[in-house]
């Protein structure tokens, strides 16, 4: 069967375009659920919520596993290709990393330009999009931050910082995309 998660106000829902089946509701969050992905084995889906918290979400069993410690709304969650990773980003760019074998957080990423990092401390409006997206090997995180202008035709420059998984240590950030200019 195929299946489809969205996020949003009223939580997850899981939507099974196979003969038989039918959608899944997952509730839980006490926030509006910002992001839903699948993990690599179609097993389980992950999301991220202003109410700071992820949830991990075995779709069979309905079984959750919450990953805390955020103090700030989430953003975006993304897995690893390989499964091994959970990473998410709230809405100061903070990065978080968590194994997906015991749960507990492998690492705490930030690496934003100054420019950056001072218009996310004054932010006081969830107006900044975020996104994560891990290389096809599981080597590498990137994470973007950029403000969100809500206007189709408005650009805004996003920071760009990418990570090396493991020694959790910047490999690009924003001094190379200066060094590169427009």
């Amino acid at each position: 069967s195929r299946r489809l998660a969205s996020s949003g106000r009223d939580g997850i829902t899981v939507w099974d375009t196979g003969p038989g089946y039918e959608d899944l509701t997952l509730n839980g969050h006490t926030g509006e659920v910002t992001c839903a992905v699948w993990s690599p084995d179609g097993r389980h889906v992950a999301s991220a919520s202003r109410d700071r918290t992820v949830r991990v979400w075995d779709v069979a069993t309905k079984q959750v596993q919450t990953l805390g410690g955020s103090t700030e709304e989430l953003l975006a969650v993304a897995w690893s290709g390989d499964g091994s990773y959970l990473a998410s980003m709230d809405r100061t760019g903070v990065v978080k990393v968590w194994d997906t074998q015991t749960w507990q957080p492998v690492a705490t990423l930030t690496g934003w330009s100054s420019n950056a990092a001072f218009m996310l401390a004054i932010s006081q409006q969830p107006t900044w999009r975020a996104k994560l997206a891990w290389s096809a090997d599981s080597r590498h995180l990137a994470a973007a931050i950029g403000l969100q202008t809500g206007r189709a035709d408005a650009t805004s420059s996003d920071d760009v910082t990418v990570w090396e998984a493991g020694t959790w240590q910047p490999v690009f950030g924003p001094e190379e995309m200066m060094a590169q200019g427009p």
